[in-house]
């Protein structure tokens, strides 16, 4: 988890921002996105709480410079607790 539910700086109505770290093969990235934002909607329709998760491999995790955004890999390295 990071971002300001990890920060403890949230509101009542903050999404929970959530960093899935992967094996497997890159390609599967659409399906893996697509997959948890079913998830993600569950969540919402059961709890009421937004919940924003991000897929990463562990070579993105490992070389931030392979993932699409390297910043925001070094904002969950930052605030991130493990879960």
């Amino acid at each position: 988890m990071f971002g300001s539910r990890a920060r403890g700086t949230h509101q009542a109505d903050s999404d929970a921002d959530l960093a899935v770290v992967l094996d497997g093969d890159h390609a599967e990235r659409s399906r893996i996105s697509g997959e948890m934002a079913e998830v993600a909607f569950d969540i919402l329709r059961e709890t009421g709480l937004t919940v924003q998760a991000v897929p990463l491999w562990e070579s993105e995790w490992r070389h931030p410079e392979r993932f699409p955004n390297p910043i925001l890999i070094a904002s969950i390295r930052r605030d991130g607790v493990r879960l």
